[in-house]
């Protein structure tokens, strides 16, 4: 297996409809070495054993939830770190369907430009970009980001039917759902309101 034909992949999940413009397929990959102080995906940023999947198989995964869905969105963990297996799953998903395409990324896009062919090549299968690392101490950012700092790309003529999404305020809405191994999934963008309240909440049944 080679990095080129494969992705760490912690979860493909369906009806997500905090991340991103209408009802979602969430792809979650793993490995991070940007390790943002704060983040809320810090279980990602480590690849476990036994995650790597060839792309062909995690486009499947996707395909297979589609219908009913408006899109797809990609998060981690980075997808510009393992940019080339990524890149060859969401073609193969998108020769199969028409749906658009949006990418998280710590990575600023002036950074991603500037990184070589593998990154572009993802680049180029995105509708939309969210960019920046998260920075706890910029406050929160807009509809679907983490942090003041982060900015949302309309960069296709499919992705630019959500502009007004750009300078939206974020959503307070949460998902919970149900993981493939079967844990509970707190989906969206928590403020510290919703954090502190969680963590209290679960303290007192002993929970961390």
């Amino acid at each position: 297996m080679t990095a080129a034909d494969g992705v760490f992949l912690d979860q493909v999940t369906a009806g997500v409809s905090t991340l991103g413009p209408g009802l979602r397929i969430v792809v979650w990959v793993q490995g991070c070495t940007l390790a943002c102080k704060g983040c809320i995906s810090s279980h990602l940023w480590e690849r476990k054993p036994g995650s790597w999947v060839s792309s062909s198989e995690a486009a499947e995964r996707v395909l297979a939830l589609l219908p009913g869905h408006a899109g797809i969105t990609v998060s981690g963990g980075e997808p510009f770190q393992q940019v080339d297996g990524l890149a060859t799953m969401l073609e193969h998903v998108r020769c199969k369907a028409n749906i658009d395409i949006l990418i998280y990324s710590g990575y600023r896009l002036r950074e991603i430009l500037k990184a070589g062919s593998g990154s572009l090549r993802l680049l180029a299968c995105a509708d939309l970009l969210i960019d920046g690392r998260y920075v706890e101490s910029d406050g929160e950012g807009g509809l679907w980001r983490g942090s003041a700092n982060q900015r949302l790309y309309c960069l296709t003529e499919k992705g630019k039917q959500y502009q007004e999404a750009a300078g939206a305020r974020r959503s307070q809405a949460l998902q919970l759902i149900e993981g493939a191994r079967g844990e509970i999934r707190i989906v969206g963008i928590p403020n510290k309101r919703h954090e502190s309240e969680l963590r209290a909440r679960l303290a007192q049944r002993g929970v961390e």
